[in-house]
């Protein structure tokens, strides 16, 4: 029950901190938007308009973060390939 609550919970802070983002960035998340609305209903962004310009942001910019400590906590949770020889048929 515990794992069910801690997701609600986790669920309703990220939806909340997009919303304040939402509110607060209104002008600049329209700006650095480049997706495709039919029409735009409000001057302020809905909380999936937010992720998405989150999201993309972060994936153009992930590079600079190579010397962060994020960075290499991700980039060690990466599977190394395996070089296995296998028997050559007859």
């Amino acid at each position: 029950m515990n794992a069910i609550e801690g997701f609600v919970n986790f669920g309703c802070i990220a939806t909340g901190i997009l919303q304040i983002l939402s509110l607060s960035f209104h002008e600049s998340i329209w700006k650095q938007y480049n997706g495709w609305l039919r029409t735009i209903t409000s001057p302020i962004p809905s909380e999936e308009t937010v992720k998405f310009v989150i999201q993309e942001e972060f994936f153009h910019n992930f590079r600079s973060f190579k010397y962060t400590v994020i960075y290499r906590i991700i980039m060690s949770k990466i599977k190394k390939p395996k070089n296995i020889r296998l028997p050559m048929a007859a």
